[in-house]
């Protein structure tokens, strides 16, 4: 679900996972859609500092 939001944030592995590693910065303007994503995430594997 994440990547719905932010798929130039969000890359997804070949099996469908999040690939983003950690302390990935938030590019300017993508803060709001990048936490809706984290609030998405079926799995509740996601977090920023911030958030």
């Amino acid at each position: 679900m994440c990547e719905a939001y932010a798929p130039q944030f969000f890359a997804l592995d070949d099996d469908g996972n999040s690939a983003i590693g950690t302390a990935k910065p938030v590019p300017p303007g993508l803060e709001d859609t990048v936490r809706l994503g984290i609030d998405s995430c079926p799995e509740q594997a996601l977090s920023s500092e911030d958030h």
